[in-house]
């Protein structure tokens, strides 16, 4: 029995020892601290090596450098050692290019790696180069910046050029960077593209890509379970795989864009599209395989309330779960069972105060079970609805039958803590004053209640004052704005034009471009807003007529000054006629007629700036007598002189014929008296 006890504690002694010994060797191991070149700036033309700070045990270790995956040096690390250089990389003899490159270097013991570090190597003055989007599309502006990488600052005025890998450099486009330090550059084509800094003082090359973004749709389902099919939609020829979460790569099959695959353990997946894609960005995706499906519940409301009734829904992958059992276990003892209805739904009405617990079931789907809390609710009323600073404000606390709650505990708080605090009446009233215009927190709490917390504004006073209230268009008002001890005040000023527009007053006075009414309103954070109507009237019109024969002249002026392009309306018992002023502010018009004529200006095709006006007139025409004397006397002369002639004329014939008629007899003669007479009578 003694034997087998040293036995015994001489296995342990050794097993304690080689842990000791992998312990020690493990704490000794040699490590990679640091990474550092010399010069830190490296000159195109020059030369440059690398510094590795070492920690640990270094006997037996070998260090290897690379730049761009191309090894130039490898060194034996002896013991001892804080620190390994390589040899000189001298830029003439094996040149590279100025820019951004990758410096690696790998720390190895008995010819394994067993670390390894990557970092940028910087070839000249390289500037720090950002491109957004970082994933740029093309027929989109792409936006690359460039900025001193010491400073920080943009660099303005550098020549860059971009042109097609796959074209070749036929195909570059020049560019200048503008204050920003920024280049603007589209493309109408996928592909890969070179940027080159073409600078005296900076350069630099890099590679980018543009791409489409990846029509993508998957997994799906989106939570898949074991042995379900996965579906994943890609455009065809795109390249699937996933990744376990040990690292495994499972390559998929495209069938001209569509992937089904399953997967028969239960874990943690990344699914990976278009990684070597040239057309389009790779899109990356994490999801989760389950051994059953699973099960969602949300109950409604989230607050549960006593007595009143609360929906519980169940779902998987958002359709509703039928037929799925539901436990609830009360806080007072006690459980009951329901079974959700094709909505996926059960409703409960909780009883009393506490702590519930629900247990959900059914066969191939994984149980789900939670806790869920149930209290009394806080109602709150504030009277009035927008309290303003050093006014009485009532807190109306009731619970959810509506009874006041008396001794609930309230306190009312900003920034700086609590500055008012007390509890609720027996009738659930609590009344309180704030003096300082801002936004406050309320929170009402009570055993056996939600907590109620809710922000709460006590509103500032202002006021607008405008001088005049009452403008001619073209006019200017002056704004004011007040508080409630009469000093003015910043605001922001707003104006509602009668056309119904609103727009932003700068500074304080107005002009207003439009007849009618304009809302003036004013807002400040922490005051109740106000508004002040500005009556805008348009420009008065001075009409003088003056009657002319037929004709009526009309003058138009406004403040003594002639309006043109005034439309008149002149209405006479037999006609209607328009006109319009001409630049004098005149019209002239043939009237027919006597009678009330009405004159209208502005009626139509109206001018707003101008306002509108009716006058009626009485038009009697007046004849000058005295001018139709002169016509007359000549028309009586004419037709005296025309009969003396006549009557002349006649004696002379009767003359003549006097003879004759004595002669031939009796009969002729007093022929001759009644042709004399009736001569005289003319």
């Amino acid at each position: 029995m003694l034997v087998k006890k040293l036995k015994m504690m001489n296995r342990v002694g050794i097993y304690v020892c080689l842990i000791l010994l992998m312990l020690a060797s493990a704490a000794s191991a040699a490590y990679i601290r640091g990474i550092e070149t010399k010069p830190t700036s490296i000159d195109p033309q020059g030369k440059f090596s690398v510094i590795v700070e070492l920690g640990g045990t270094t006997c037996g270790t070998q260090m290897k450098f690379f730049v761009d995956d191309k090894e130039f040096d490898s060194k034996n690390i002896g013991c001892n050692r804080n620190d390994i250089e390589s040899d000189d990389w001298d830029l003439e003899e094996t040149p590279l290019e100025c820019g951004v490159h990758e410096l690696r270097v790998e720390l190895l013991d008995s010819g394994e790696v067993i670390q390894t570090e990557i970092r940028t190597l910087r070839i000249g003055n390289v500037p720090n180069i950002v491109i957004t989007p970082e994933k740029p599309n093309p027929n989109k502006d792409v936006i690359i910046t460039f900025k001193n990488n010491e400073t920080g600052r943009p660099i303005s005025d550098l020549d860059v050029e971009i042109y097609s890998i796959k074209e070749g450099p036929s195909s570059v486009e020049e560019y200048v960077t503008d204050n920003k330090g920024e280049i603007k550059f589209i493309s109408d084509v996928t592909g890969e593209f070179r940027l080159t800094i073409d600078d005296s003082e900076y350069c630099g090359t890099v590679d980018f890509w543009i791409k489409n973004p990846m029509p993508f749709a998957g997994p799906n389902p989106p939570d898949p379970v074991v042995g379900e099919r996965i579906g994943v939609a890609v455009p065809g020829g795109v390249g699937v795989k996933y990744i376990d979460s040990e690292g495994k790569v499972y390559p998929l099959r495209n069938l001209g864009g569509g992937v089904n695959f399953t997967i028969d353990k239960a874990g943690d997946y990344t699914l990976i599209a278009g990684d070597l894609s040239t057309r389009y960005w790779s899109v990356t995706k994490k999801f989760t395989v389950s051994e059953k499906a699973r099960m969602d519940i949300e109950i409604i409301p989230e607050k549960a309330v006593v007595d009143k009734v609360l929906l519980l829904k169940v779902t998987s992958r958002g359709e509703p779960v039928e037929n799925a059992r539901v436990k609830i276990t009360k806080p007072i003892g006690g459980s009951e069972e329901f079974s959700t209805n094709p909505r996926g739904e059960v409703r409960f009405t909780p009883e009393s105060v506490g702590e519930y617990h629900y247990m959900v079931e059914k066969s191939r789907y994984t149980t789900i079970e939670n806790d869920f809390e149930v209290y009394n609710s806080l109602n709150i009323e504030i009277t009035p609805d927008e309290p303003i600073t050093d006014q009485d404000v009532t807190l109306n606390v009731t619970n959810q039958l509506g009874d006041g709650v008396d001794n609930a505990i309230i306190y009312i708080e900003d920034e700086s803590g609590v500055l008012v605090s007390g509890k609720t009446g027996i009738d659930g009233l609590f009344k309180f004053r704030l003096l300082e215009p801002k936004e406050y927190t309320l929170k009402i709490q009570k055993d056996g209640y939600w907590n109620f917390e809710e922000k709460m504004r006590i509103y500032g006073i202002i006021s607008i004052e405008l001088y005049p209230e009452e403008i001619e268009i073209g006019d200017v008002t002056s704004i004011s704005v007040l508080d409630k001890q009469g000093d003015e005040i910043s605001a922001d000023i707003t104006v509602t034009k009668p056309d119904g527009r609103t727009e932003t007053i700068e500074g304080k006075t107005y002009a207003p471009g439009e007849v009618g009414d304009h809302e003036i309103k004013a807002t400040k954070e922490g005051y109740r807003s106000v508004t002040k109507t500005l009556k805008v009237n348009p420009h008065p019109l001075d009409i003088t007529e003056e009657v002319d024969g037929d004709k009526v002249i009309i003058k138009v002026s406004s403040h003594n000054e002639p309006v043109s392009g005034i439309t008149f309306v002149i209405k006479t018992p037999t006609e209607e006629k328009q006109v319009v002023t001409d630049e004098k502010g005149i019209i002239t018009a043939t009237i027919e007629g006597e009678g009330n004529i009405t004159i209208s200006a502005n009626t139509i095709d109206i001018n707003r700036n101008y306002e509108s006006k009716t006058i009626t007139k009485r038009i009697v025409k007046q004849y000058n007598y005295a001018l139709l004397i002169l016509p007359v006397l000549f028309i009586i002369t004419i037709a005296f002189v025309t009969i003396l002639i006549i009557d002349h004329l006649h004696k002379k014939r009767g003359k003549i014929k006097k003879g004759s008629l004595f002669k031939k007899g009796k009969k002729k003669g007093v022929i001759g008296r009644g042709t004399q007479s009736s001569l005289s009578r003319l």
